[in-house]
């Protein structure tokens, strides 16, 4: 008997494994609570509060805050998430300031020049060493010009390549080394760590050029009736602009009091865009390798300059204190995934505008969501209004009226009913306007008038209204937007490299491959308007993709468009590195109800 193999050959092929999607219900809370138990580790995952307990102790901050974020129905577990809790490390040694630079050619000789360094508050001049053959000497040289103002200096590696690395002799916070200015433009690893902007090089056709310093996005009314200075460093020479009487009703005044200032000096500005999103440019009248531009903070204590014009980055020594959130977060970030994020100390006085600022940009760029709260009316009104007019809607703020503990709680029982949406069951899109959160009494202390406050500041409260309700404010947008987009970006990204990657083939680079991965990100989008966060609806904007009319017509029909380039219309060099052609992908959103004006009309 012949095999009918001789006919019917058959392999077993399986398609590859994808990837998990993102779950946007692991929340993080980062602790100042110490674990029982010495063997920790880094973190640990919960399903329940008393496993915390157990690990932290029934009394410990961190068991009540995970009492109240598993007490929430539903709460971050009804959609598959967890809780990690992420102790800050304690104490360790104080360190100096350093600032670490590579890539030094001694080889041909340094020109007779200098860098400038502010050293703690002080000023710092170092002549640069010239050529030798021996990094100790070089060394030798450095230490001789900066050993008197608090810097050592290290040079490591060889000549054509050396490693210079700068340190403050003093230790802790207090101690900070920042780079000024500098009139050798060679130094392409200071420019890019500590920002150095405004230094010129001779151009590649030999024409000497001038410096010039862009900074965009730059609000300016905020110079309004401001007395104060600015600082600038033109080729070492320091001088200083007065900001007292600034023409701020449009851009083209101010461009106009400024340059009244600053021309005498060499220096000239333009200004272009608007007076709450502006672009300036500083240019010098000298040209040349020697000529270079920076500006300061002049020291008077404006927070507004320094948010407006920046001040002379700087790097700082550490305190031997425990670590700050920014730190935990960039410790743990790769050791386990979570998608919010909580810390168990309010917005106060320790955590500045500045130190606020930089944890929101870090949350911002990571595609995650950071929940902060306060009891402290002052913190809405610089801290919280600070990140709403900074655009950082990943970060979501919290007002109590009542204890720190108060706060704290409320933030725990706010995050974990706002992470419980799962977006694979229909209708389960959610707003946290007018809900009622588990253990949490209605804040009594907000009034009318700091409800403006709160409202403008992007703020969500747990208002009193005979009952507690959730009032959300979207100023900084609302939550419920934010959690949706990221949901839809994170998904449409995993599904679409599952898509290119699960094939046990390829996909080809024709229109049938387009229409393949276009169906799967179509896919996405139905789980969307199942869960209620895409709906059906008229096309406002005036961007469309492809034709307009099937645009417009496909929004109206499903809530979503998806268009692709043609791939007729890719170039040999994009198709030679096998791109896809660009797919455009434009959805409505089913928004949500917040208010309503009711008119009542009696006729009798």
């Amino acid at each position: 008997m012949l095999d009918i193999s001789n006919v019917v050959r058959i392999s077993t092929m399986t398609a590859n494994a994808g990837l998990s999607n993102a779950n946007t219900s692991a929340l993080a809370l980062v602790t100042h609570d110490k674990p029982l138990f010495g063997n920790y580790g880094d973190f640990r995952v919960y399903l329940d509060s008393i496993s915390v307990a157990k690990d932290f102790g029934a009394s410990s901050r961190a068991a009540a805050i995970a009492n109240t974020v598993f007490s929430q129905v539903p709460n971050i577990t009804s959609s598959g998430g967890y809780l990690i809790i992420i102790p800050l490390l304690g104490e360790g040694s104080e360190s100096p300031a350093v600032i670490l630079t590579t890539g030094w050619d001694f080889s041909n000789g340094l020109p007779n020049s200098y860098i400038d360094f502010l050293v703690s508050g002080t000023n710092a001049n170092a002549t640069l060493p010239a050529t030798g053959a021996d990094l100790g000497a070089i060394q030798t040289a450095f230490n001789e010009s900066l050993n008197q103002y608090g810097i050592q200096v290290t040079v490591t590696g060889d000549i054509l390549s050396a490693i210079v690395m700068f340190s403050t002799t003093a230790v802790g916070s207090n101690a900070s080394l920042a780079v000024q200015a500098s009139n050798y433009t060679d130094l392409p690893d200071i420019a890019a760590q500590q920002g150095i902007i405004g230094l010129t090089a001779t151009g590649a056709n030999g024409v000497p050029e001038p410096a010039v310093l862009t900074i965009p996005n730059l609000n300016l009314s905020v110079l309004q009736d401001e007395a104060s200075m600015l600082g600038v460093n033109i080729s070492g020479q320091q001088n200083s602009i007065s900001l007292t009487s600034l023409d701020v009703t449009d851009i083209n005044s101010i461009a106009s009091d400024l340059n009244s200032a600053i021309n005498s000096y060499g220096l000239s500005v333009a200004i272009t865009g608007t007076l709450t999103a502006a672009t300036v440019t500083f240019t010098t009248t000298n040209t040349g390798k020697a000529t270079s531009l920076a500006l300061f903070d002049t020291g008077s204590g404006l927070q507004e300059l320094t948010d407006v014009f920046g001040t002379p980055p700087a790097v700082y020594g550490k305190d031997n204190t425990p670590e700050q959130l920014k730190e935990a977060i960039l410790r743990t970030i790769e050791k386990v995934y979570y998608f919010g994020i909580m810390f168990d100390e309010i917005s106060d006085l320790p955590y500045t505008v500045s130190r606020l600022k930089e944890v929101a940009q870090l949350v911002q760029s990571l595609d995650k969501i950071l929940f902060v709260s306060t009891n402290i009316r002052d913190r809405v009104t610089d801290n919280y209004q600070s990140i709403a007019d900074g655009g950082f809607s990943h970060t979501r703020c919290l007002y109590y009226g009542g204890s720190m503990d108060d706060a704290i709680t409320f933030q725990a029982a706010y995050a974990s009913l706002a992470m419980s949406v799962n977006f694979s069951r229909e209708n389960s899109a959610i707003t946290m306007n007018g809900k009622v959160l588990n253990g949490i009494a209605a804040d009594k202390k907000v009034d009318q008038t700091f409800f403006f406050a709160l409202k403008a500041a992007g703020t969500d409260l747990y208002g009193d209204f005979g009952v507690p309700r959730v009032m959300s404010n979207g100023a900084n947008e609302f939550y419920d937007d934010v959690l949706n987009i990221l949901a839809m970006k994170l998904t449409l990204q995993i599904e679409t490299f599952n898509a290119l990657t699960a094939t046990p083939n390829k996909i080809p680079q024709t229109e049938i491959g387009m229409n393949f991965l276009k169906s799967n990100i179509r896919q996405v989008l139905e789980k969307f308007v199942r869960a209620g966060v895409v709906a059906p609806g008229a096309w406002n904007s005036s961007t469309t993709y492809g034709s307009a009319e099937k645009h417009v017509a496909s929004i109206k029909q499903l809530g979503y468009w998806v268009y692709s380039t043609p791939l007729s219309q890719q170039s040999h060099t994009e198709r030679s590195q096998r791109l896809a052609s660009p797919i455009y992908i434009a959805v409505k959103f089913a928004g949500a109800i917040h208010t309503v004006d009711l008119v009542f009309y009696v006729e009798v």
